[in-house]
């Protein structure tokens, strides 16, 4: 199965997210509620995704984003934008 850790401090978004993708058994879900808890976790298991809440590191993502690709450099990522971003299609 595959390992996905949500990384988000909004409990009720990281509970959507998690009880959404176990429907699905393939799937093994973790979640992180702080940046530090997310390094416990890639230190200590195999990750294959990490959807990552923006509000989570409210400053240097892309430092974040770096930092976790250097400690796994097949890691995909998902990030999700702050919630005051709007985006405007053309």
């Amino acid at each position: 199965s595959k390992s996905i850790l949500i990384a988000s401090p909004n409990t009720d978004l990281g509970e959507l997210l998690r009880l959404s993708l176990e429907e699905c058994s393939e799937y093994d879900v973790r979640m992180a509620r702080s940046p530090g808890a997310v390094w416990e976790i890639m230190n200590s298991v195999w990750i294959d995704l990490v959807v990552l809440d923006t509000d989570l590191i409210e400053k240097e993502i892309g430092l974040f984003i770096q930092n976790l690709l250097e400690k796994q450099s097949s890691l995909r990522y998902l990030v999700i934008p702050p919630q005051n971003t709007r985006t405007i299609l053309h």
